[in-house]
């Protein structure tokens, strides 16, 4: 059970470094205005959010 643990903090962290520019960008707007809609994070990710469309 740990080594699954260990193995999805390892995974997990990453697709989090892989995906820090676009995190950051995400991360600038939300400061900005608090929400963005569905077609904004289409934008700024590149593709449609899991689960939307």
């Amino acid at each position: 059970m740990r080594r699954l643990v260990e193995e999805a903090g390892e995974r997990a962290r990453e697709v989090l470094e892989g995906s820090r520019a676009t995190l950051e960008r995400i991360a600038a707007v939300l400061l900005e205005r608090e929400t963005i809609s569905a077609e904004e994070l289409e934008e700024l990710v590149g593709r449609a959010p899991v689960g939307v469309r």
